[in-house]
Parts: structure tokens; sequence; C-alpha cells
């Protein structure tokens, strides 16, 4: 039976995706949740940085085996644990990232706004909420399409002559985030795995790409002006679990995520963030020594090559773009698809734009406990 239909929402990066899967873990003690407010005079940034609450995704990540022991004590205990934390990240919402050193969950707000967009994005081209069905991969090879605009985006910045640490930067904030904050299962499972597994390799190699970028510009390091390193390498490190399959089809290529730890290490940078995600996620030591050897030289140009492997990449599979957008289609091909024979957008408010507002007076984000406990 099909779900019911749903309007098109404006972004709330910390609802959970309707399956949030667990990747594999090892729990560890973390206290980064806790804000600390600095009152000593930090560097500035150039751009801004804010503290946002921890993500639904990630309380799930904690609260996955009492849920499963038992479903409806697992679930009260999640919301009240999330209720009480929510409490506090009133008192941090937006606030600059810098003043609360101990705080773990911090974008920019140029990344919030990436995340907006690509969240959209993702809404447009899912046929299920939307009462529709076109083929049975529609959805994942949406997704895939998702997937490939950000890459693109980022291929655009990272072509310049001088690219800005700071935009690559904001570009992989709004990536992990997507990833781990959109249920990819329909991705993977399109019948095109090599597709899937050549594009996780193009995304180690943005990450990669860009931290050997920070490190020439002196901003990879533990007291980097940019506050989310040790988040966003967790983030990366915490969404391979699901491309185990995916991953295992270009071995010599797919060993990116054991680099982005060697790159921490080098630079004395904890690993820290999502829940349970360590260094020992993806050791450096079981890098092949040549590409440890890679991480540890000195930063030059394009060390990793991105611009060529991004060349035969978007050769072979494209750049992305709007084939899978919902909202493009014809009037009449919506009905056509639609289990009800009308246009879903008929029945919708307007579609909000792709470049929606992210300021830092920007609302407190009301829960909705009901979608909240949506497995």
């Amino acid at each position: 039976m099909p779900r019911a239909k749903r309007s098109f929402a404006a972004t709330d990066a910390n609802a959970a995706p309707l399956h949030t899967r667990p990747t594999k873990s090892t729990k560890v003690s973390d206290t980064s949740n806790t804000p600390t407010a600095r009152t000593s005079s930090i560097p500035e940034c150039p751009i801004k940085f804010v503290c946002v609450p921890r993500p639904f995704w990630d309380f799930r990540l904690e609260y996955k085996g009492e849920i499963e022991d038992d479903e409806d004590e697992g679930v009260d205990s999640l919301q009240e644990k999330r209720s009480e934390t929510l409490k506090e990240a009133r008192k941090t919402w937006l606030k600059p990232a810098a003043e609360f050193p101990g705080y773990a969950w911090a974008l920019s707000l140029k990344a919030r706004k990436l995340i907006k967009k690509y969240d959209l994005q993702t809404q447009k081209r899912d046929q299920d909420s939307l009462g529709m069905f076109i083929y049975n991969d529609f959805t994942g090879y949406g997704l895939q399409e998702v997937v490939q605009n950000q890459l693109s985006a980022f291929n655009k910045g990272f072509l310049s002559d001088n690219p800005n640490p700071f935009a690559l930067w904001y570009m992989m904030e709004s990536l992990a985030w997507w990833f781990n904050s959109t249920d990819t299962t329909l991705w993977y499972m399109i019948d095109d795995s090599m597709r899937v597994s050549d594009t996780l390799q193009i995304v180690g190699l943005a990450i990669l790409s860009t931290l050997n970028i920070l490190e020439q510009a002196d901003l990879l390091k533990n007291d980097s002006i940019i506050p989310n390193i040790p988040l966003i390498l967790s983030l990366f490190l915490g969404l391979l679990g699901d491309f185990a399959n995916a991953m295992s089809l270009r071995d010599e290529d797919q060993d990116w995520p054991n680099a982005i730890t060697a790159y921490a290490e080098k630079h004395n940078i904890e690993i820290k963030g999502k829940y349970s995600v360590t260094k020992k996620y993806y050791p450096a030591h079981s890098l092949p020594s040549k590409k440890l050897a890679l991480v540890r030289v000195v930063a030059s140009t394009d060390k990793w090559k991105f611009k060529q492997r991004y060349r035969v990449y978007s050769a072979t599979y494209g750049n992305g773009g709007v084939e899978f957008d919902i909202t493009k289609m014809s009037k009449a091909e919506r009905r056509a698809k639609a289990f009800d024979h009308k246009d879903p957008l008929d029945e919708m408010p307007p579609i909000p734009s792709e470049d929606q507002p992210t300021d830092a007076d920007e609302p407190f984000p009301e829960v909705d406990s009901e979608e909240d406990e949506e497995d």
C-alpha cells in the first residue's frame, strides 16, 4: 500500500530519515554534545559556523539497541533523552560555534543553505512520497542524481585557479550531512552497482582533495578556525558501513576512509561527533604504504588527481541534472504515473525555492514527535 502523499518541506536537518540504518560501531564515551562557553578572544573565520542541535538520526544510533529490545520503552527513552538535549540546544541555537569549543554539532551557515537545497532536491525525486510509481529504481537513480549534482558543484569550485578552501569545505559539510541524514537504501540497490562504487570513489577523492587544500592553507589542524573538522570527518567515516559491498567492487580505490584517518593523525585531530565513530573505524595503518606516504608528504596541487579522475567519471556518468526531478515532468506525465491518476503537485502548497535563506536569526525548529518516531 503506497504511503500518503507528502508536501515538499523546508529542510529540518535534525529530522530522521524514514529508515535510519546503523553502521558498524564501537561504543565510546562521548561528552562532546555538552556546550561550554568560551570567553577568551578567538580568531575570526571568513565564514560563520554556528551551533545546531544533535540530529535525530544520531540519537537513533545510540538508542537502536533499546528500541530493538523493547520498541515502546526504547522509543520513550529516545524521546526523553532527545527532549532534554533539545532544551539545552535552545541555549546555543545558531550561536557562534567558536564560543562553544566543547560542542560537537556545528555547521557553517553556507553548509546549512546547501543542506536545505539538496534535501529539497531529494524530496523532488521520491516517487513513493508523491504517490507515484514510475519504475523500480527511479528514486534510487534520483538519489544518484543528487549526489552527482553535489559532486559537479564541487568540481566547479575545485577547477578554479585558486580554489577557496572555505568554499570547498562547506560543500563537504553539506555532502557529509546529506549522506547521514538521507535514507540511501534505494540508491545502493540500483541495478548499476558499479556506478554507485565509482561515485563513492569520487566522494572519497573530493574529501581527500579538500583536506589537501586545507593543509596547503594551514587550516588542517587541531586548533583550526574551522571548528567542525572532527565532526565532518566522523560523518564521512560513519556513513560507509552501509556501502561495504559497493566499496568492495573497487578495492584498490576505496581505501580513502583510511586516508582520512591518516590525515587526522598527521595533524593530531581527534575524529569525533557522530555516535561511536572514531579513527578505529578505518585505521591509517591499513593503508598501502604508497598511499600512506602520499598523505604524509607536503601538500601539493591536486595531489589526489581529482581533476583527472572526475573527467573520466563525468564522461561516463554525466554531471547530474534534473532528469529525475518529478516537478520538471509535465502534468500529464505525473497524472499517468500517479496511483490516483491525479497530479500530486495540485494538492500541495507551492514548491519552495532550492535557494532557501539561512540566517543567524532563524527560529529554533519545532519537533514533530510523530514523524520522529517513524522507523
